[in-house]
């Protein structure tokens, strides 16, 4: 059995990020809570304490005075959390999935999406946050789980064990959800792309395709073909089934829409059958119909190319 050596102590989130990917690798772990160098000495595993960043020898430390570590695509120094995952994320990963191209692609995605949070905090970089309300993130509920002593070293070791299982809760829910997201992609892409390439058939512009179901990842699949075949921004809408209607849907980029639809106000008085319009939000991103041809008809006036 290996052993991991933190510092005693107020428990943060970083370490014990550490301490729970190292765990579900390596199994059960021998820890220690110390800052003295015999214990650190003991380590298999040096994490957060130590003075040291070395990977080749499991020592990760980032309290070095000249210390400045990122992560690839990153503006932020990386704390134990980031350290520990940057050479056995993709291991840990594996534990989840064996799919090699999922785990490289994933790799980057969960560190950007949960790790980079704990690193920011940790090192006292300001996230910008919505100042009207609190998000209550894992950082912050990690450090409501120490102790109300925090020098009493049974209790403080049974609420790291405690934090350590919330946080792999945590890890547990989105790395499966980067799983499943990217385990759609596959399964989309090859639909869309068929959708983009007869797009042309509906219309002279080209602007709108039409799905024969729900594709989950369907945004992300045009902006990689889009991407793939030099035709950015070409895309506006997409119209798909949902359930027993058929909705239409504007492709929405952060909270910039490439083309709204028209309003249902003057949509009443433009097309065919007026029964055929269920829907359109007020937000003018999507709307609902009885029939392919009146959502057909809708993007067309939507678009300006009748």
């Amino acid at each position: 059995m290996k052993t991991i050596v933190v510092h005693d102590g107020q428990f943060h989130a970083d370490e014990v990020c550490a301490f729970t990917i190292l765990q579900k690798i390596f199994g059960e772990l021998i820890l220690i809570r110390a800052r003295d160098e015999i214990s650190i000495n003991l380590g298999n595993f040096v994490v957060d304490v130590g003075f040291m960043y070395e990977p080749n020898s499991d020592k990760f430390d980032h309290h070095q005075h000249d210390f400045n570590e990122k992560f690839p695509n990153s503006n932020i120094p990386m704390a134990s959390a980031g350290l520990v995952y940057t050479k056995y994320g993709k291991t840990f990963l594996k534990t989840y999935i064996n799919d090699n191209d999922i785990v490289e692609t994933i790799y980057n995605k969960f560190y950007h999406k949960f790790i980079k949070e704990i690193d920011a905090i940790d090192n006292g970089v300001m996230l910008e946050y919505n100042k009207d309300y609190n998000i209550m993130g894992i950082s912050t509920l990690i450090s409501y789980m120490n102790n109300n002593d925090i020098y009493d070293y049974d209790k403080q070791m049974e609420k790291f064990m405690e934090a350590s299982k919330l946080m792999l809760q945590h890890m547990d829910i989105v790395i499966n959800h980067l799983i499943n997201e990217e385990k759609n992609f596959i399964h989309d892409y090859p639909i869309i792309e068929k959708a983009c390439n007869e797009r042309f058939n509906h219309s002279e512009t080209g602007e709108f395709i039409i799905i024969d179901t729900d594709c989950n990842q369907w945004l992300r699949c045009i902006l990689q073909y889009e991407k793939k075949h030099n035709c950015i921004n070409n895309i506006k809408f997409v119209i798909y089934p949902s359930n027993e209607q058929i909705r239409i849907r504007a492709i929405k980029i952060g909270s910039i829409l490439r083309k709204p639809l028209l309003n249902q106000n003057i949509l009443r008085s433009n097309i065919k059958n007026t029964d055929d319009l269920l829907f359109i939000h007020k937000n003018l991103f999507i709307g609902s119909f009885k029939t392919k041809e009146t959502a057909i008809e809708v993007a067309k006036l939507s678009l300006g190319i009748y």
